[in-house]
């Protein structure tokens, strides 16, 4: 899709975002056209991200598998970590109301459940990189890990590009 929006909206600059969590995922965003990228999960694997400790800790025991889409919390579809709430909701195949009524409509619920700390009621948006995330880090180690790898990524590609020069002019 990145090539698509790039071509269809030049010379606007495009920023991607989704499923980037790592230094491999903005080098590929830079080669599909972008100019930058929106990351969200991977700072909720970070010190800074203004989460519940027991999200944090739920964030470094997921994998990709451990999320669901839901409109249950915004009436709007948003990915968010595995819960009962959720799943209950959806099971019981409720409708949801339009953005902003399902909000208004859950508040009860969702204050109820932060303040009996109940976090496998209360949501956790996060994407399906959540399971690239293993440690809890300051954001600033996040980006600096992020960009050496994207570093080292294209290192690499820079030395099979010349290995292919090399083998195309000795034919």
């Amino acid at each position: 899709l990145i090539p698509q929006v790039v071509d269809a909206i030049s010379p606007v600059p495009v920023v991607a975002g989704g499923g980037i969590g790592d230094g491999r995922g903005l080098v590929a965003a830079l080669a599909l056209g972008a100019v930058g990228i929106w990351c969200g999960t991977v700072f909720l694997g970070t010190f800074e991200a203004i989460y519940e400790d027991y999200h944090k800790q739920k964030i470094l025991e997921s994998t990709e598998d451990d999320t669901m889409v839901s409109k249950v919390i915004t009436g709007k579809q948003a990915r968010y970590l595995k819960n009962r709430l959720i799943a209950a909701w959806d099971e019981a195949g409720l409708p949801t109301l339009p953005m902003p009524m399902q909000s208004i409509a859950i508040i009860p619920i969702l204050d109820g459940a932060y303040e009996a700390n109940m976090a496998d009621i209360v949501p956790a948006p996060a994407g399906q990189i959540v399971g690239m995330i293993k440690e809890l880090k300051p954001a600033k180690q996040v980006v600096e890990d992020m960009v050496e790898e994207a570093n080292r990524v294209l290192e690499g590609l820079s030395k099979v590009k010349a290995k292919s020069r090399a083998t195309k002019s000795s034919l």
